[in-house]
């Protein structure tokens, strides 16, 4: 019998939040063809969540269990479509 600890996946998405994310915090929806992002925007009385993707567009109602943390690639993805645009000739 080894007592090597298994090491995860580098490559395997991260795994699905315990608890419901806060709102402002972004998530991804597996729940779509291909996975979506979202930014949570609300959270109502029964735990029914509200995203809309990075950069605006119309929301969306995931369901909880499709949910799951972004890859740091997804988080790159986000930072680009979220950082503001500067007029060109501004320093």
């Amino acid at each position: 019998m080894s007592h090597e600890q298994a090491h995860p996946d580098p490559h395997a998405p991260p795994p699905h939040p315990q608890t419901l994310p806060g709102i402002g915090s972004f998530v991804v929806d597996t729940g779509h063809r291909p996975p979506r992002i979202g930014k949570v925007t609300a959270l109502d009385d029964h735990g029914v969540l509200y995203l809309r993707p990075p950069g605006g567009g119309t929301e969306w109602n995931p369901e909880p269990e499709n949910l799951r943390q972004p890859t740091e690639a997804e988080r790159d993805l986000i930072r680009t479509l979220t950082s503001p645009v500067r007029p060109s000739g501004c320093p």
